[in-house]
């Protein structure tokens, strides 16, 4: 089984106090998709993934060509026209689309989960490929080139600086304005905190709390300072009765908050549960 040995409470909270460049990102995937299926021992994604890296790497060797858009365009190649990745578009919100197990059996997912095996692919074969965390959308880079990029949820297509742009106003309706650094490589944290939040979404989407506060244990355990998630998993575990639960997560988040700006409904949950 796919495991970190654990001196904290949980394998992910483990991983969540690695340095940045410790996290390995598909061994992060198994661990979430861990948290929904329990027996998921994790080594026959890792090879997966090294049995698709090695197939690109015999081609890239046979081609003898290393520049970053034939590598793209090899992998892409590969793995959309070849093996049939495909972005769900007909139910986005499926869980499964997050779970890397699901992900690799049904090739389908979202545009994360499809940019975390196209970036794995490609790092295994010796390609520098990061996540570019555009909001709205996820892309794939190459540390070779700033200016194309690759959509891993439209078939991995290559698209320019200026297509990039232009997704992210059609996404945003052009309600927000555009930033240059929108395009600028995510760390492995951000990565998986963003995974993370794709999946708190489709969790609760289905109204599934319990599955839900899991995904919000991964996320404090990853980043424990962001105080919005401590207060969601203590409204979820209110809602589910966990009273002390509830209670130690909501005081924490009130007790961060500025005084003068507390959260009015949180503090009556707290009065209620007794404190």
């Amino acid at each position: 089984m796919v495991t970190i040995e654990p001196e904290w409470t949980s394998d992910f909270e483990r991983l969540g106090h690695l340095a940045d460049d410790q996290i390995d990102l598909a061994v992060a995937s198994i661990l979430i998709a861990q948290s929904n299926y329990p027996e998921l021992e994790g080594e026959s994604e890792l090879d997966a993934l090294d049995s698709m890296a090695s197939v690109l790497m015999n081609r890239l060797e046979q081609s003898k060509d290393d520049s970053p858009l034939h590598s793209m365009n090899l992998i892409s190649g590969w793995l959309y026209e070849e093996l049939h990745y495909k972005g769900n578009h007909q139910d986005y919100y499926d869980p499964k689309n997050s779970y890397i197990n699901d992900v690799i059996d049904n090739r389908t997912g979202i545009p994360i989960t499809l940019a975390l095996i196209y970036i794995e692919v490609g790092n295994r074969a010796g390609i520098p490929l990061v996540g570019i965390g555009m909001p709205g959308h996820f892309l794939v880079g190459h540390l070779g080139i700033d200016d194309h990029f690759i959509d891993p949820f439209h078939n991995g297509s290559i698209i320019s600086k200026q297509e990039a742009i232009a997704l992210f106003k059609r996404i945003t309706a052009n309600r927000r304005n555009w930033d240059k650094q929108f395009l600028d490589p995510v760390t492995n944290r951000e990565f998986i905190i963003r995974m993370l939040r794709n999946l708190k979404a489709a969790h609760l989407k289905l109204n599934d709390l319990s599955q839900t506060v899991k995904v919000l244990d991964m996320l404090v355990a990853i980043n424990p300072t962001a105080i919005e998630e401590r207060r969601d998993r203590g409204l979820l575990h209110y809602q589910i009765g966990n009273r002390a639960q509830a209670l130690a997560d909501l005081k924490f988040f009130s007790d961060s908050c500025d005084p003068s700006n507390k959260d009015k409904m949180v503090n009556k949950i707290i009065n209620e549960l007794g404190a």
